[in-house]
This record gives C-alpha cells, sequence and structure tokens, in this order.
C-alpha cells in the first residue's frame, strides 16, 4: 500500500506536458515506434500499433515506471543513472515458467542528447518500443 501511494504521489506532481515538478527526479516519455523482430531478422515497425502515442514516467532513482504502459514487470535495477556521457540505463528481471527460463526488460534513455528530448528504446523479447523522453 505504502508503494502505491509512493507512486501515485509522484504521478501527481508530474505531468506529461513538458512542464513538470520534479523534473530532475523523474522522465517523462511518449512512445511514437513500435516494432518487432521478425522471422527472417528484419525489423517490422508497427504504424497503427495501440502503443503509439502512450506516456510514462520513469524515477530516475529507482527505475519504477509509472504510466499508460504495458511493459516493466519485477523489480527495477537501475545500472546508469545517465550523463552528458552516458545514456540512463535500467533492467527488469524476472523468472519464467519452466526450467532455465527468464524474462529480461531493458530500457535506455540517451540522457547525452543535445535538447530538452531524449530518445529512448525499451526491449523485451522480440519487441522494440522508442520514444521521446523529457
Amino acid at each position: 500500500m505504502k508503494v502505491f501511494l509512493f507512486l501515485i504521489s509522484i504521478f501527481s506532481v508530474t505531468s506529461f506536458s513538458g512542464n513538470t515538478i520534479g523534473a530532475t527526479n523523474s522522465y517523462q516519455c511518449q512512445i511514437t515506434s513500435d516494432a518487432t523482430i521478425g522471422d527472417d531478422g528484419n525489423i517490422a515497425i508497427h504504424p497503427k500499433s495501440l502503443n503509439l502515442g502512450k506516456k510514462f514516467a520513469v524515477d530516475r532513482k529507482t527505475g519504477v515506471v509509472i504510466g499508460d504502459v504495458f511493459f516493466t514487470f519485477g523489480e527495477p535495477k537501475v545500472f546508469a543513472v545517465g550523463s552528458k556521457d552516458n545514456a540512463f540505463k535500467v533492467i527488469w528481471i524476472k523468472n519464467a515458467g519452466g526450467s532455465n527460463g527468464m524474462f529480461i526488460d531493458y530500457l535506455s534513455i540517451e540522457e547525452f542528447a543535445k535538447g530538452d528530448k531524449k530518445p529512448f528504446a525499451y526491449f523485451t523479447g522480440s519487441q522494440i518500443t522508442s520514444g521521446l523522453c523529457e
């Protein structure tokens, strides 16, 4: 319950308009592209994906994601907080059913990109989602 209230409080002090309170503590992101890797190894862009335009926030310290997204499960682990030289990087790892199964999700936000909008890429299985964060 405390975690839920914490997430609600973070969400209530942020907006996706670019005018954010506490913007240094979180990224506000929007999905602009959704794709999968096909059996032939090529990337297939999904221009009519239901994920396009969805918004979410990422806590820069914990990696917790909130918002209108379908991804991330398990406990996030921030591996790099991002800087003028390096991307923000977070990974989620969760055991899958069966023997030796595992899910790994990865989010990278290019903190070093010039300007206020920072490109992101999110990978889960054969799915690749990208967009911009502020």
